[in-house]
């Protein structure tokens, strides 16, 4: 089982657009809430702002093409007191430059097979996200993913 990897992720090196895995409302969330399954569909829709690192990245194509190498998770929490008009938000989603950096990084789940994908299309996945039995601040992952609707790869993963 590979380990997921605690790392700071540039915006300019993701190819897609952000979707939520799973949504937790913090006033009602109960410990067994914690071990959930979420699936998310992600729109490849950023390629040409990726540097072009193979031969099959061609900038004068229309549709260009790239290796999903990791999919990239973090978390935003929105702080909405129910009697109040404060509101704050906690937000580790990927940079924009060095000068954002926090201590906050984003958790970098490495394929072991990279996905080819264009612009356009769309990457369906589902991650089950379960607290490891004997080492309780940690989490069994089991990640799924599929292409526009082909063969789903899947691959597990150690998150502490």
């Amino acid at each position: 089982m590979k380990e997921a990897i605690d790392a700071t992720v540039y915006e300019q090196d993701c190819v897609g657009i952000a979707a939520d895995l799973q949504v937790f409302d913090m006033y009602k969330i109960k410990i067994e809430d914690l071990d959930f399954l979420g699936s998310f569909q992600l729109k490849i829709d950023s390629i040409g702002k990726v540097p072009c690192r193979n031969s099959n990245c061609d900038p004068n194509k229309r549709k260009r093409r790239c290796l999903v190498t990791a999919i990239v998770s973090w978390f935003h929490v929105q702080f909405r007191p129910t009697n109040s008009t404060f509101k704050l938000d906690l937000d580790t989603r990927p940079i924009l430059k060095d000068n954002e950096l926090t201590h906050w990084r984003q958790t970098v789940l490495n394929l072991e097979n990279p996905i080819e994908v264009r612009e356009g299309d769309e990457l369906s996945g589902r991650l089950l996200v379960q607290q490891m039995e004997h080492e309780k601040r940690a989490l069994n992952l089991k990640l799924g993913l599929r292409r526009n609707n082909g063969i789903e790869s899947i691959q597990q993963f150690k998150l502490r």
